[in-house]
């Protein structure tokens, strides 16, 4: 099926110019080449939809996202929630690339133990106001560059698996402040 749609609405996320692939075999859906609007930028992807094993169905991604709005993507996405909570202290533009694998959940959602991913998420431009990790560092520093943390083009690997998230080790400075920033945190209990 080739598929094209004008504005496609799934829950609270609204896309527009949908176009791509789809391809249903031996009971796997494919999406393959689809591009779409949405959320303040454009997004591509890949990926299928495996039912197999109809108690754990398996899905694989691939997307590359450009421009998008942190906090429009935010508040879209659960998975964004869960994977990256200081998203919601983050405001401005990034872009990213990712490869995910899982299997989903009875609700249709990823089951976060099971997800395996790698991508990089490059903000283009993005501020984080109010984090209150940052403000503790900034109260033990005695400074206020914390505060509104500027995040001009800054581009974090990260890796997921095992039910943890690990942002890989990159340097950045902050009013002459120069620091390493990385870490992970877990995501779920791998199961």
């Amino acid at each position: 099926l080739n598929a094209k749609a004008g504005p496609l609405i799934y829950t609270d996320l609204e896309l527009k110019d949908l176009d791509g692939k789809l391809e249903v075999a031996d009971q796997i859906v494919s999406l393959e080449n689809f591009e779409a609007k949405g959320l303040d930028g454009n997004m591509a992807f890949n990926g299928a939809y495996d039912t197999q094993d109809p108690a754990k169905p398996a899905f694989n991604l691939k997307y590359d996202l450009s421009q998008l709005d942190f906090q429009k993507t935010f508040q879209a996405f659960n998975t964004f929630q869960s994977l990256a909570p200081i998203g919601k202290y983050i405001e401005g533009k990034f872009t990213s690339t990712l490869v995910m694998e899982g299997i989903l959940g009875q609700d249709m959602m990823p089951d976060l133990g099971t997800l395996s991913a790698q991508g990089f998420l490059e903000t283009v431009n993005g501020f984080v106001k109010g984090y209150p990790p940052l403000q503790a560092i900034g109260n033990k520093l005695n400074t206020d560059a914390f505060e509104n943390l500027d995040l001009q083009n800054t581009r974090n690997w990260f890796e997921i698996k095992d039910g943890s998230l690990e942002v890989k080790e990159f340097d950045y400075e902050v009013k002459d402040i120069a620091m390493k920033i990385g870490g992970s945190h877990s995501i779920a209990r791998a199961q």
